[in-house]
Protein backbone atom coordinates (compact mmCIF):
# COMPACT_ATOMS: atom_id res chain seq x y z
CA UNK A 1 0.00 0.00 0.00
CA UNK A 2 1.03 3.36 -0.73
CA UNK A 3 0.88 6.50 1.51
CA UNK A 4 -1.88 7.99 0.50
CA UNK A 5 -4.14 4.67 0.71
CA UNK A 6 -2.98 3.98 3.78
CA UNK A 7 -4.07 7.95 4.91
CA UNK A 8 -7.46 7.20 2.71
CA UNK A 9 -8.22 3.72 4.77
CA UNK A 10 -7.13 5.42 7.98
CA UNK A 11 -9.67 8.47 7.53
CA UNK A 12 -12.52 5.63 6.41
CA UNK A 13 -11.61 4.56 9.76
CA UNK A 14 -8.88 1.61 9.82
CA UNK A 15 -6.81 2.51 12.81
CA UNK A 16 -4.28 -0.13 11.36
CA UNK A 17 -4.02 1.60 8.73
CA UNK A 18 -1.96 4.46 10.83
CA UNK A 19 0.36 1.96 12.49
CA UNK A 20 1.61 0.14 9.08
CA UNK A 21 1.86 3.79 7.81
CA UNK A 22 4.33 4.44 10.73
CA UNK A 23 5.96 1.41 10.59
CA UNK A 24 7.14 2.59 7.29
CA UNK A 25 7.79 6.11 7.69
CA UNK A 26 9.60 5.75 10.85
CA UNK A 27 13.08 4.59 10.19
CA UNK A 28 13.52 6.57 7.33
CA UNK A 29 11.95 9.84 9.26
CA UNK A 30 14.34 8.94 12.24
CA UNK A 31 17.18 8.54 9.82
CA UNK A 32 16.48 11.79 8.58
CA UNK A 33 16.02 13.53 11.97
CA UNK A 34 19.27 12.07 13.08
CA UNK A 35 21.06 13.04 10.19
CA UNK A 36 20.27 16.84 11.57
CA UNK A 37 20.81 16.55 15.36
CA UNK A 38 23.06 13.67 15.37
CA UNK A 39 21.77 12.47 18.63
CA UNK A 40 20.07 9.21 19.03
CA UNK A 41 17.84 10.18 21.63
CA UNK A 42 16.78 13.19 20.54
CA UNK A 43 15.96 12.05 16.75
CA UNK A 44 13.98 9.63 18.78
CA UNK A 45 11.87 12.27 20.69
CA UNK A 46 11.71 14.39 17.60
CA UNK A 47 10.32 11.14 15.56
CA UNK A 48 8.00 10.76 17.99
CA UNK A 49 6.96 14.72 17.98
CA UNK A 50 6.38 14.44 14.36
CA UNK A 51 4.57 11.51 13.98
CA UNK A 52 2.00 13.47 16.77
CA UNK A 53 1.82 16.12 14.86
CA UNK A 54 1.37 14.29 11.62
CA UNK A 55 -1.72 12.38 13.27
CA UNK A 56 -3.38 15.12 14.47
CA UNK A 57 -3.11 16.86 10.89
CA UNK A 58 -4.26 14.24 9.13
CA UNK A 59 -7.22 13.42 11.81
CA UNK A 60 -8.31 16.53 11.85
CA UNK A 61 -8.76 17.05 7.75
CA UNK A 62 -5.64 19.30 7.26
CA UNK A 63 -3.63 17.19 5.04
CA UNK A 64 -4.44 17.84 1.27
CA UNK A 65 -3.57 14.41 -0.01
CA UNK A 66 -1.35 15.58 -3.34
CA UNK A 67 1.02 12.64 -3.54
CA UNK A 68 3.57 14.65 -1.63
CA UNK A 69 3.60 12.63 1.71
CA UNK A 70 6.79 12.67 2.55
CA UNK A 71 8.30 15.90 0.98
CA UNK A 72 5.55 16.86 3.67
CA UNK A 73 6.49 14.64 6.56
CA UNK A 74 10.15 15.89 6.07
CA UNK A 75 9.21 19.47 5.64
CA UNK A 76 7.09 19.34 9.34
CA UNK A 77 10.32 17.39 10.31
CA UNK A 78 13.08 20.08 9.82
CA UNK A 79 10.38 22.85 10.40
CA UNK A 80 9.62 21.11 13.99
CA UNK A 81 13.69 20.45 14.81
CA UNK A 82 14.67 24.55 13.46
CA UNK A 83 12.34 25.70 15.44
CA UNK A 84 13.46 24.12 18.43
CA UNK A 85 17.16 24.73 17.99
CA UNK A 86 16.09 28.14 17.47
CA UNK A 87 14.62 28.11 20.53
CA UNK A 88 17.28 26.62 22.52
CA UNK A 89 20.23 29.21 20.76
CA UNK A 90 18.42 32.27 20.77
CA UNK A 91 20.84 33.13 23.60
CA UNK A 92 23.54 30.59 22.16
CA UNK A 93 27.30 32.88 22.19
CA UNK A 94 26.56 33.71 25.59
CA UNK A 95 24.47 32.37 28.68
CA UNK A 96 23.14 34.59 31.44
CA UNK A 97 21.83 33.37 34.53
CA UNK A 98 20.01 35.72 36.62
CA UNK A 99 21.31 33.56 39.88
CA UNK A 100 25.08 34.46 38.55
CA UNK A 101 27.28 35.55 40.98
CA UNK A 102 28.47 39.24 39.39
CA UNK A 103 31.07 40.86 40.71
CA UNK A 104 30.60 44.53 40.45
CA UNK A 105 34.44 45.37 42.26
CA UNK A 106 35.71 46.01 38.15
CA UNK A 107 32.85 46.77 36.18
CA UNK A 108 33.65 48.02 33.36
CA UNK A 109 30.76 50.72 32.82
CA UNK A 110 32.15 54.03 35.08
CA UNK A 111 32.23 55.65 31.84
CA UNK A 112 28.29 55.39 31.17
CA UNK A 113 27.85 56.09 35.21
CA UNK A 114 30.35 58.75 35.62
CA UNK A 115 27.77 60.66 37.79
CA UNK A 116 28.15 58.42 40.29
CA UNK A 117 29.49 58.35 42.98
CA UNK A 118 31.91 55.48 44.02
CA UNK A 119 30.32 53.95 46.42
CA UNK A 120 27.06 53.05 44.66
CA UNK A 121 25.68 49.66 45.28
CA UNK A 122 25.57 48.86 41.24
CA UNK A 123 24.29 45.49 42.59
CA UNK A 124 20.75 46.95 44.17
CA UNK A 125 20.52 49.26 41.03
CA UNK A 126 20.93 46.24 38.52
CA UNK A 127 18.05 44.15 40.50
CA UNK A 128 15.71 47.04 39.16
CA UNK A 129 16.21 46.72 36.05
CA UNK A 130 14.01 43.91 33.83
CA UNK A 131 15.56 40.28 32.62
CA UNK A 132 16.24 41.64 28.91
CA UNK A 133 17.95 44.68 30.44
CA UNK A 134 20.30 43.38 33.01
CA UNK A 135 21.02 40.82 29.85
CA UNK A 136 22.30 43.36 27.77
CA UNK A 137 23.71 45.50 30.76
CA UNK A 138 25.65 42.15 31.56
CA UNK A 139 27.15 41.65 27.87
CA UNK A 140 27.66 45.15 27.27
CA UNK A 141 29.66 45.63 30.73
CA UNK A 142 30.80 42.67 32.46
CA UNK A 143 31.22 40.65 28.97
CA UNK A 144 32.60 43.81 27.35
CA UNK A 145 30.78 42.46 24.15
CA UNK A 146 30.47 45.52 21.19
CA UNK A 147 26.51 46.18 20.73
CA UNK A 148 26.68 44.39 17.59
CA UNK A 149 27.90 41.18 19.21
CA UNK A 150 25.08 42.03 21.57
CA UNK A 151 22.71 41.80 18.82
CA UNK A 152 24.18 38.46 16.83
CA UNK A 153 24.10 36.83 20.64
CA UNK A 154 20.36 38.01 21.52
CA UNK A 155 18.85 37.93 17.89
CA UNK A 156 17.38 41.39 18.09
CA UNK A 157 18.53 44.45 16.07
CA UNK A 158 21.50 46.41 16.54
CA UNK A 159 19.62 49.83 17.53
CA UNK A 160 17.11 47.36 19.60
CA UNK A 161 20.11 46.55 21.77
CA UNK A 162 21.62 50.73 21.85
CA UNK A 163 18.38 51.57 22.93
CA UNK A 164 17.39 48.84 25.69
CA UNK A 165 21.08 49.59 27.22
CA UNK A 166 20.19 53.37 26.84
CA UNK A 167 17.18 53.08 28.71
CA UNK A 168 18.57 50.62 31.63
CA UNK A 169 21.39 52.83 32.34
CA UNK A 170 18.86 55.50 32.44
CA UNK A 171 16.85 53.57 35.08
CA UNK A 172 19.42 52.95 36.82
CA UNK A 173 20.43 56.82 37.55
CA UNK A 174 16.78 57.78 38.09
CA UNK A 175 17.51 55.02 40.99
CA UNK A 176 20.53 55.96 41.76
CA UNK A 177 19.22 59.82 42.85
CA UNK A 178 16.15 58.32 43.96
CA UNK A 179 17.73 55.91 47.12
CA UNK A 180 21.35 58.55 47.40
CA UNK A 181 19.70 61.76 46.38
Amino acid sequence: MYYSELISSYLEGDEGSFHILCKKIQPMLYNYINSIVKDSEAAKDYCQDVLIKVFLKIKSGKYLDNGRFMSWLLTIARNMVGDDFRKQNKYHFYSFDENDNISFNNLSCENSFDDLSDNVNYKLLYTTLSPNQRHIIYLRYFRELSYKDIAKAMSININTALGINRYAVVKMRKQYYKLYG
